[in-house]
């Protein structure tokens, strides 16, 4: 069996790695009726040549399906093509297993087992999670614009003049809900934030949280769109202008599937300090494999080898050494603990298998030592210490 060694994955870029915790849910949509919007941040990092390349090997058929059908919607509405990836360095990868909220957010960010997206070009791999309880197109729709560059239209710094924000104590939303996007919350978000707003604000806009997440409106009269929301609205696509320009696709090839599927015994391997876990992984369908799968680690401390089974079948055997670390690293603003499985198919495919491994003692504790459990707007807001 042949024996297959691990290397170093370098990102090809650290810029900010805020992860967005998103919440996208309702049953019924509208037809938009606001003009121009949005909200970015001033340095977020855009796509180059506007293309934006994808991989979706990790991924459900029904998760593929609802995240090509976003990207068609957006591309019709914007200059920004997707692609998929072949051996891009930056690209955004498709996953639908849920992520530990402990081991996947920064100090003052609480994840839950639910869809998130980064905000603009992470640089490197960057994923993309819509997890079986959100595998819509109205919250693919969502996550892209985040990975495009747009963050939340109701934290713009602008937002009190048009909604009512309700304290909540629901951890896996505050964070996401509460705070504006401005420099006075840099401490505790873990980099200088500060918003640029675009526009008119936009109560239509895919990006804007409904009353699920304790949002109302402060004008009576106004009209928030009804969820889902599965188009655009004009001020969406205003703000993928003000961020990309250029004329929307409008047509050319519909995108499609390459269908290569890999999978996983384990998306999240826990290991305690120099335990030795396993990960078994298949490539399908059944297809021919050109040469040996390349595998990777972000972080030198974490090796890996692989033993061939047959039959597309690997078994992965990984050990975190001593003084590996898998939480987040607030200075390097980035996390090392992805192991990466690259694969080529005689018909020219390129795929990837990626997965993480968290060391036990982070899962241990039932909330993370800097932050309390209970947190409402009313803390975040006041200036709390997080």
């Amino acid at each position: 069996m042949p024996i297959l060694m691990v290397g170093v994955v370098e990102a090809a870029d650290s810029q900010s790695r805020n992860a967005e915790l998103i919440r996208d849910r309702g049953n019924g949509i509208t037809e938009s009726k606001r003009g121009k919007r949005a909200v970015t941040t001033p340095d977020v990092v855009r796509w180059p040549n506007r293309t934006i390349p994808y991989l979706l090997t990790n991924a459900s058929p029904k998760a593929r399906k609802v995240l090509l059908e976003a990207a068609a919607e957006i591309s019709k509405n914007s200059a920004i093509r997707f692609v998929k990836r072949t051996n891009e360095a930056d690209y955004v990868y498709l996953a639908d297993t849920p992520s530990d909220p402990l081991a996947e957010y920064p100090p003052g960010f609480y994840g839950e087992r639910d869809c998130h997206s980064f905000i603009g070009k992470e640089g490197g791999p960057q994923d993309l999670i819509l997890t079986p309880s959100c595998q819509t197109k109205g919250t693919a729709l969502h996550e892209l614009m985040h990975a495009a560059g747009l963050a939340h239209e109701h934290q713009r710094s602008d937002r009190d003049q048009y909604v009512n924000v309700q304290p909540i104590s629901d951890p896996a939303v505050s964070n996401d809900v509460c705070h504006t996007i401005q420099p006075s919350h840099s401490s505790q978000y873990g980099s200088a934030e500060s918003s640029l707003n675009i526009g008119a604000y936009d109560l239509d806009s895919v990006m804007q949280y409904g009353a699920e997440a304790g949002i109302s409106l402060r004008n009576p009269t106004d009209t928030m769109r009804a969820e889902p929301r599965n188009t655009l609205s004009a001020g969406d696509i205003a703000g993928l202008d003000a961020l990309y320009g250029g004329a929307p696709i409008n047509a050319g090839p519909p995108l499609t599937d390459n269908n290569l599927r890999v999978v996983l015994s384990k998306h999240e391997l826990v290991l305690a300090e120099n335990a030795l876990g396993e990960v078994q992984l298949q490539v399908f369908p059944n297809t021919q494999l050109v040469g040996l799968p390349r595998i990777e680690s972000e972080n030198p401390l974490i090796s890996v080898t692989a033993d061939s089974e047959g039959n597309n079948k690997f078994t992965l055997k990984v050990r975190a050494q001593s003084g590996a670390t898998t939480q987040f690293d607030s200075k390097a603003k980035k996390r090392l603990n992805r192991v990466f499985f690259h694969f080529r198919t005689a018909d020219g495919k390129t795929g990837v298998a990626i997965f993480r491994v968290i060391k036990a003692a982070i899962k241990q504790g039932a909330q993370h030592p800097e932050m309390p459990f209970k947190i409402s707007c009313l803390q975040i807001l006041s200036g709390a210490s997080l």
